[in-house]
């Protein structure tokens, strides 16, 4: 499930402009001579169309945890109703099931979730 990611880049003279390091090729031959500057980033390249197609729990995990950045830094937008929705799945995945009402207000005060709503 490696083809899901992989490493990009930006310079800081142009933060704007992001490209993607081709796996097979030494990291030298495709960023130049250009020394310092460089800012890498381990990120999603793709999302798979069905999430039930991902075997690995940790690539799921991975998944995760770039659309939680993601919807913080406003780089995906969705609607509220999709992040209350995407918050009570992530939610159910670190914590399981709850029955009652008072266990789940306590969760969610409790998680990294709640503490950004």
């Amino acid at each position: 499930e490696k083809d899901y990611f992989g490493l990009c880049y930006s310079h800081s003279k142009q933060q704007d402009l992001t490209c993607w390091l081709q796996s097979k090729k030494p990291i030298h031959k495709q960023i130049g001579t250009t020394t310092g500057g460089y800012q890498f980033r381990f990120r999603v390249k793709f999302y798979p169309p069905d999430p039930n197609q991902v075997q690995r729990e940790m690539t799921r995990y991975s998944f995760v945890c770039q659309l939680k950045k993601d919807i913080a830094d406003d780089k995906l937008a969705c609607s509220v109703n999709t992040e209350c929705m995407l918050a009570a799945y992530a939610l159910q995945a670190e914590m399981g099931r709850f029955d009652s009402e008072d266990t789940m207000r306590r969760a969610i005060s409790h998680s990294a979730l709640g503490s950004s709503t």
